[in-house]
């Protein structure tokens, strides 16, 4: 009997993003605090016979396989361990696409794990981590999940004590935006740099008001710059009763801090009233991918 493996894969939200520069290799150097949250998208896994890769997916914007990013990684992998044979996915999404919630850079890290765990672990943690590196930047974290600290690009990942007990409201508008016009606006204006020491010391101790304080992106203004309604939309979620809002990432979703997932849930039905047009969830904070055989 062939063995199908099902991995669940988290989305994640930033707590803190710092911007600190370009680097020679053209990306920009990053501070940031990230935590995966339970907003799932689901991937089944199954080696096959055939030395190839057959991808069952529908994602908007994504018209060829071979663009997908799991499809990307999966070839990766079956080249860098030279195993020969193929493998069927299945991909169902549930996190919204480019809204800064990490959706493809979650898929593609659990196409990693799962296609590690199907052949037996062929490959180290180490060596998941820096073919996540080559891939993206976001995907390393998606492979640790959780609570982190992640710095150079994004690739740089050091554990956190997990999460205290909150909830959080994720608010996706009826639009996307370019990561690369963000971070251009963004090289054009002064920078708030939020505190991560501040922040860090915040989730170690527990202190939900103290995260909630220190919930800053550095690249939030550039992105209300570009899109007004970003700001009223993260007003709006603050007005219904998050104890504090950001952006996640370079947008467009923003999140609601609250103190339970009750809290969120009322949180969530009031947006929904005032907000019909948006994509509205309610999310804990959770430890990253759930994996299980089918």
């Amino acid at each position: 009997m062939k063995q199908v493996l099902v991995v669940e894969t988290a989305g994640k939200i930033n707590l803190t993003i710092d911007v600190l520069g370009r680097r020679p290799d053209g990306y920009h150097e990053v501070a940031m605090v990230m935590q995966s949250v339970g907003i799932y998208d689901r991937i089944s896994l199954e080696l096959i016979d055939e030395p190839q890769i057959l991808l069952d997916a529908e994602v908007q914007g994504v018209t060829r396989p071979q663009d997908n990013l799991v499809y990307k990684v999966a070839a990766l992998y079956l080249h860098q361990t030279g195993k020969k044979k193929g493998v069927q996915i299945r991909l169902e999404k549930n996190i919204p696409i480019a809204a800064g919630l990490a959706g493809g850079s979650s898929d593609a890290a659990a196409v990693l794990k799962g296609l590690n765990i199907l052949h037996g672990e062929a490959l180290t943690e180490k060596d998941l981590m820096r073919l996540a590196a080559q891939i993206g930047s976001d995907i390393p974290f998606c492979l640790k999940g959780g609570t982190a600290f992640a710095s150079g690009r994004g690739e740089v990942i050091k554990p956190l004590t997990p999460l205290a007990d909150c909830a959080f409201v994720l608010l996706k508008p009826p639009f996307c935006i370019s990561t690369a016009q963000v971070y251009k606006v963004c090289d054009e204006r002064p920078i708030i740099h939020p505190d991560n020491v501040l922040m860090q010391k915040a989730v170690k101790e527990g202190n939900i008001e103290a995260i909630g304080t220190n919930l800053s992106n550095a690249l939030e203004a550039a992105a209300f710059s570009i899109y007004p309604q970003l700001a009223e939309y993260k007003k709006r979620i603050i007005s219904c009763g998050a104890m504090n809002a950001l952006m996640s990432g370079s947008g467009t979703t923003l999140f609601g801090l609250c103190r339970d997932l009750e809290r969120a849930e009322l949180v969530k039905e009031r947006l929904v009233k005032h907000c019909p047009e948006a994509q509205i969830f309610s999310v804990r904070p959770v430890a990253g991918q759930r994996i299980r055989e089918a």
